[in-house]
């Protein structure tokens, strides 16, 4: 992997599997959205991020290199090598699933948001969970500015669910 940082943009150069798509629209994470040019947006960790793959280029756009170290490579995973990985499988279905499936990552969310969106997904569809999550995350996240940040469970969410409670009658 290659990495350079201009305009404001990081810019990877690939030399693993790797399918943006795949990673943030497989159903591990919900708040992932892409938009008429193919470009990824979403939050995690509070911080928002726009994202593009052409080929095994992918670039983060509007992003610090210092965001991308302590953020977006560890949630990308990028620093583990997947094909070593998918080559030490022996079992046969593990092995027939990465091979229709290349590029796929293990994303490395929030704990707290991961169960919370484990526990949502329960009958429901992608679809649906992604906006039940948004909704969540406008209702009783904290406006960053670039989005809604995940609620966390502390006293700032009660407080607010109070007040949501108190509005809606519920």
């Amino acid at each position: 992997m290659t990495q350079k940082y201009e305009n404001g943009n990081l810019v990877l150069n690939l030399d693993d599997d790797f399918d943006l798509g795949l990673c943030l629209d497989c159903g591990q994470a919900f708040r992932w959205k892409q938009d008429e040019n193919g470009n990824w947006q979403g939050v995690a960790y509070s911080k928002k991020l726009s994202v593009i793959q052409n080929g095994d280029t992918v670039t983060f756009l509007d992003t610090t290199p210092e965001d991308f170290e302590n953020i977006w490579s560890k949630y990308f995973d990028l620093k583990r090598n997947y094909r070593e990985v998918v080559a030490g499988y022996t079992e046969e279905n593990i092995k027939t699933a990465c091979a229709q499936y290349p590029g796929i990552r293990i994303l490395k969310q929030d704990e707290w948001e991961a169960i919370c969106s484990f526990i949502i997904s329960a009958n429901n569809n992608i679809p649906r969970i992604k906006g039940i999550i948004e909704r969540l995350c406008e209702t009783f996240g904290e406006d960053t500015g670039d989005g809604y940040s995940f609620p966390q469970p502390d006293g700032q969410r009660d407080r607010k669910l109070y007040r949501h409670r108190r509005t809606y009658g519920q």
